[in-house]
């Protein structure tokens, strides 16, 4: 009886445990499908701007197309002329200025420069032409270095240690060839300076 009991005990368990598990509810397949690991979306790259156009206010021709407004904002986003950039230079004098009636008058009032217009007007008498090159080889002609070997200058004119022919200041002449029987004959005047209004000037 006792073994009987054990044997209906043991068949009632395992047909428990068989109807568990045939009754236990089961993932379907479309529940399986809905099972998806989800992962950090992939960002989609923006569309770029269009640029932003302005003009500086320090150059108002320039345009200047920038996609960040801060540049627009910075002053520096153009170039500027570096700070310590050299002063524009004068414009130079003129090589062959035309003397002004003031230096033409002095040069008619002035020994030394009246004496050279004659140097100059006895050598083109005695050779036909007048002498040409710079201060010291027309210098260098009056003082006898030409075809006839005649010397025009005067014992009183001063000449410096590079052979040119100086003034009553002691600045170099300046001698404009206008033609070959025409001279101009610059004295640089008082200040030393050619070009200045204080020019002395002989034809």
């Amino acid at each position: 009886m006792q073994r009987a009991s054990t044997f209906y005990f043991v068949a009632a368990a395992v047909i428990a445990a068989v109807a568990v598990f045939c009754l236990w509810p089961r993932p379907t397949p479309d529940a399986a499908d809905r099972l998806v690991v989800h992962s950090d979306p992939v960002p989609t790259p923006a569309a770029p701007s269009a640029p932003l156009v302005a003009t500086s206010a320090t150059t108002p021709d320039v345009v200047v197309e920038t996609a960040s407004p801060a540049a627009l904002a910075t002053p520096t986003a153009l170039a500027e002329p570096p700070l310590n950039a050299p002063p524009a230079l004068p414009p130079p004098a003129p090589r062959f200025a035309t003397a002004n009636p003031a230096q033409q008058q002095a040069g008619a009032n002035d020994p030394a420069l009246l004496a050279v217009r004659g140097s100059l007007r006895d050598y083109r008498a005695a050779l036909g032409q007048n002498p040409v090159g710079t201060n010291a080889e027309i210098t260098k002609a009056l003082l006898g270095n030409n075809p006839r070997g005649a010397q025009f200058l005067g014992a009183d004119a001063k000449v410096n240690d590079q052979g040119e022919l100086l003034d009553r200041w002691e600045h170099p002449y300046y001698f404009h060839q206008i033609s070959g029987t025409d001279m101009e004959v610059r004295s640089a005047g008082p200040d030393g300076v050619m070009w200045t209004p204080d020019d002395l000037v002989a034809r």
